[in-house]
């Protein structure tokens, strides 16, 4: 029965030591900002565009924003060129004319 109860014990002990070393594992990684990269695809729609890219850069403060800009619309072109010059976390990637 001694023996039981200590096998219960350890394994219980075991077991939250394993949480313990994944939650601190986890925190350590977050705690070092692992950057992630958001990819948008942009096209003929100025509103939508704008709304789009706002709502990426709010919702991922730490993320590089990659735009695929599929628009041939020149005020979009002028958004995203201004947009690339004061945000250093946005790439834009302009896709050849078809």
């Amino acid at each position: 029965m001694l023996n039981m109860c200590l096998l219960s014990v350890i394994t219980v002990l075991s077991v939250f030591g394993i949480y313990f070393l994944v939650k601190e594992a986890a925190s350590f990684l977050l705690k070092n900002r692992i950057n992630s990269r958001v990819v948008l695809e942009i096209h003929d729609d100025v509103n939508s565009a704008e709304a789009a890219i706002r709502g990426a850069l709010r919702a991922n403060p730490e993320s590089e924003i990659e735009i695929i800009d599929k628009s041939r619309n020149a005020e979009i072109n002028e958004i995203l060129a201004l947009l690339a010059r004061s945000v250093p976390r946005v790439h834009i990637k302009n896709v050849p004319e078809e």
